[in-house]
């Protein structure tokens, strides 16, 4: 599995994607959970989608983090407990929507 990167600088938004989008870089699937807290440290939202989606996720911008079937949008305050809850060991993508799913 290939993870793709986009960094949107102007609206700081990153986005993770499992598919191939326009404008995006390719990276291994093996570091996406130090992309994410890369792009969250750099004070940047994070948007992850697993599946194509035809419309834009609708997320609480006041919560740490929102999810939806095959995605999930992380504030840079959820830095702080994902890193805190997985700091032993990276975890499979799975497992961690499964701690953000319970965790609301």
């Amino acid at each position: 599995m290939t993870l793709y990167v986009h960094v949107n600088s102007k609206e700081k938004l990153d986005t993770l994607t499992w598919f191939y989008v326009n404008h995006t870089i390719q990276c291994s699937s093996v570091l996406w959970f130090e992309v994410l807290c890369a792009s969250l440290r750099a004070k940047h939202s994070v948007l992850i989608l697993e599946k194509p989606f035809g419309l834009s996720p609708q997320w609480d911008p006041s919560s740490r983090w929102s999810t939806g079937e095959h995605w999930c949008w992380l504030s840079t305050r959820s830095l702080g407990p994902i890193t805190s809850a997985f700091k032993d060991r990276v975890s499979s993508f799975q497992e961690f929507m499964h701690f953000l799913n319970s965790s609301k």
